[in-house]
């Protein structure tokens, strides 16, 4: 019998190519699952609507076509409206088709269509950990989101800000846009307290809380992590000026970033951090931009189970 499988497509994503590319990539999914029911999104949010609107109607298999931000958006479809896992044996599966594909850098080596395909139905799946954070939201509201590969505080909010609020342009557009917002960015006094230990003071200029290894375009930021030993490998980068924080990047794209100065990594199932000063301290969710600290992150061991 075949599954039931929902594949839910951004076509807005890799600044519009999914969707040019959308009928090939159809035709290509159907000679292995004929029956699949596609969906479209349509704006922000949306493909959390769709994927779970598709967990509770019975779908054994989600897959998220588009960026990082597609597949946060339909892995956040398997738990309810307040980040609560759905009672579901559905499986998650991703074909990455973005800009950043950072997650896939953490959890595949497939780089076809096609690979990825065989990969996900050969697939007997896996459990993983995802990661619950609660924080503000631009409106000054207690918000919570999952993720599934790293959640990250200081200049990478403020980098995805910027690199967000773009609608083309390119990778080169991209790139400077990056630039910009880290010359922008100034150090601020952070407090991050992890599983309850008394919070450390730092002067911060970036903390990762990371399930994945990769983030940022392929910056390998948690080199240790491995998205289902039961704990997060935090991360933190502190006393960084601008021109050090660039001059360390190919460091930092290869993992050879631990052990130097102003960077110290930890491990943990529970992160607090807040602004010492009330400075606005901005988020990176999966790619995304919800909002700032204060915040919290909870690790969900084997919340999710995840195909190919």
């Amino acid at each position: 019998m075949e599954q039931h499988v929902t594949v839910v497509v951004n076509p807005r994503s890799k600044l519009g190519a999914t969707g040019r590319g959308w009928p090939e990539m159809e035709r290509a999914l159907r000679q292995t699952w004929p029956s699949l029911q596609a969906r479209l999104t349509e704006g922000p949010e949306h493909a959390t609507t769709l994927a779970r609107d598709a967990v509770r109607g019975g779908a054994e298999l989600v897959i998220a076509i588009g960026g990082d931000g597609t597949n946060n958006e339909v892995v956040n479809g398997f738990f309810d409206a307040e980040s609560q896992p759905l009672a579901t044996a559905a499986a998650f599966a991703f074909i990455g088709s973005g800009t950043g594909s950072d997650l896939g850098r953490s959890l595949c080596s497939q780089d076809s269509l096609q690979a990825r395909i065989d990969a996900i139905a050969g697939s007997a799946g896996r459990r993983i950990d995802v990661g619950r954070v609660t924080f503000v939201d631009h409106e000054g509201r207690e918000r919570r989101r999952i993720f599934v590969n790293i959640s990250s505080f200081g200049v990478s909010g403020m980098v995805v800000r910027a690199v967000n609020a773009r609608s083309s342009g390119g990778r080169v557009a991209y790139a400077l846009e990056t630039a910009r917002a880290i010359f922008r960015y100034r150090n601020c006094p952070v407090a991050i307290s992890v599983d309850g230990g008394e919070p450390s003071e730092l002067e911060l200029t970036l903390c990762a809380v990371a399930n994945g290894q990769f983030f940022g375009g392929g910056m390998q930021i948690a080199p240790h992590a491995v998205v289902d030993d039961g704990q997060f490998d935090v991360v933190r980068v502190w006393g960084w000026r601008p021109i050090g924080f660039l001059a360390n990047a190919s460091k930092v794209y290869k993992g050879a970033h631990l052990g130097m100065r102003g960077v110290a990594e930890s491990r943990g199932r529970q992160v607090v951090a807040r602004p010492v000063r009330g400075d606005e301290v901005l988020l990176d969710v999966d790619g995304e931009q919800p909002g700032r600290l204060p915040a919290s992150f909870e690790l969900l061991p084997a919340a999710l189970n995840l195909r190919g």
